[in-house]
């Protein structure tokens, strides 16, 4: 398996002048019409077996999973996406153009209270996306947990996290 990366198209790129509204910065980027950039969607590639999530070892990791890029072309991961299955649904903390035929560890946040054992090996795509950094607090501001590999995730150090799990994804009735 190759771990290059061929990211070449970056160089295309021209930015343009940053717009802010309130707290939001919008920064235009512009790419070189001659120059694409094949990928597929994290969604489509895990569907068609390009792609595989999983826990990052048999007794998995809360903060990050492993992705293995099977496909001749990049893959994009959104910020927010829900990957579904193994020891506990994620969401994904960032946005991430995967490489081709790669191996990559991605972090991500839990957001299933109260489960930590399998629900199959690998991840799925789900039909929910979580706006926001796909955790519920900046990783700059995210305790570390400091528990081993195996064993479930503290509640007692998740409290701020799940609290905020509940005010900002709380389905309207």
């Amino acid at each position: 398996m190759k771990t290059e990366n061929r990211m070449t198209t970056l160089a295309d790129l021209t930015i343009g002048n940053p717009k802010t509204v309130l707290n939001l910065t919008a920064v235009p980027l512009s790419g070189n019409p001659a120059s694409t950039l094949d990928y597929l969607l994290i969604d489509e590639a895990l569907e068609s077996k390009k792609v595989i999530v999983e826990e990052v070892s048999e007794g998995g990791s809360v903060p990050e999973l492993r992705m293995t890029n099977f496909a001749g072309k990049c893959v994009l991961i959104v910020d927010g996406t829900e990957l579904v299955g193994a020891k506990q649904n994620r969401i994904v903390n960032a946005s991430f153009l995967i490489p081709p035929e790669s191996v990559t560890r991605i972090p991500v946040s839990c957001v299933e209270q109260g489960r930590w054992g399998y629900k199959g090996r690998e991840f799925g795509a789900s039909i929910s996306h979580r706006t926001g950094s796909g955790g519920a607090t900046p990783s700059s501001t995210r305790p570390r947990s400091g528990r081993t590999a195996g064993t479930p995730p503290s509640r007692g150090r998740s409290g701020r996290t799940w609290r905020t799990c509940l005010t900002r994804w709380r389905r309207p009735r």
